[in-house]
């Protein structure tokens, strides 16, 4: 007996996932993705959304979302997996990026639980962000990862970047999206290559700033090591 069109688009729904972006074949496969299981050889499968996204700390630690987020994205950090143009370390830039312009400018578009709040101005702290962190776009193109470092002529690397962090430092709550920044200036100024891991003091879930460590510790000899802004 043939099963009845709704069914068949029913089952057809529930097998769709959308998920935080992953390299096909990463072991972050089982954190990132919806399905549990993990299926983490289909590119397809993985799809960074608004619906992903928290901007307050709490929801890290207390949401289904927040907590899929973290765990994931931890895993990404001290991920080497590389498959073709992807790797996890550019899927780690990405979806920080992503939180990023979705939390402090709506971009893609505005997240269900909020936007940062008020103790931090966004339009006269992190303006000078705004371009350089939407520029790339979210296509989730790995070919583009590192757009923004020199997007709108380097506007990122600026004087700007410095009060932007400490802004969202001082906005209770949302202290992790300034590591999250963080992390982004320290992907421009250590430019690791697909293999490597980012080198950082520690999980950017955390309201103590995280600075760079030797990447020579990560087998980036090559690479420079230091302290990010100071105020990050």
């Amino acid at each position: 007996m043939e099963l009845p069109v709704v069914t068949l688009l029913l089952v057809a729904i529930a097998g769709l996932t959308t998920a935080l972006e992953v390299t096909p074949g990463s072991r972050c496969a089982v954190e990132c993705l919806d399905s549990p299981g993990g299926n983490d050889f289909s590119a397809s499968d993985s799809t960074t959304t608004v619906d992903d996204i928290s901007c307050k700390d709490l929801d890290y630690s207390t949401t289904d979302a927040g907590i899929k987020f973290r765990k994931c994205l931890d895993c990404l950090q001290h991920s080497k997996k590389v498959d073709k143009t992807e790797s996890d370390l550019k899927w780690y830039i990405y979806n920080l990026r992503y939180t990023l312009t979705t939390c402090m400018y709506a971009a893609p578009k505005a997240v269900k639980n909020g936007t940062v709040a008020a103790q931090c101005n966004i339009d006269k702290a992190c303006l000078a962000m705004k371009e350089p962190l939407i520029e790339p776009g979210f296509d989730a193109n790995p070919n583009t990862t590192w757009d923004y470092c020199t997007a709108s002529n380097g506007a990122f690397m600026g004087p700007n970047l410095s009060p932007c962090i400490s802004c969202l430092q001082a906005t209770e709550g949302e202290v992790y999206l300034s590591n999250f920044l963080a992390a982004l200036e320290a992907g421009c100024k250590q430019a690791p290559e697909d293999g490597a891991v980012l080198s950082l003091s520690g999980s950017v879930f955390t309201t103590s700033p995280i600075n760079t460590t030797d990447p020579s510790a990560n087998g980036q000899a090559n690479q420079s090591s230091g302290s990010l802004s100071p105020s990050a």
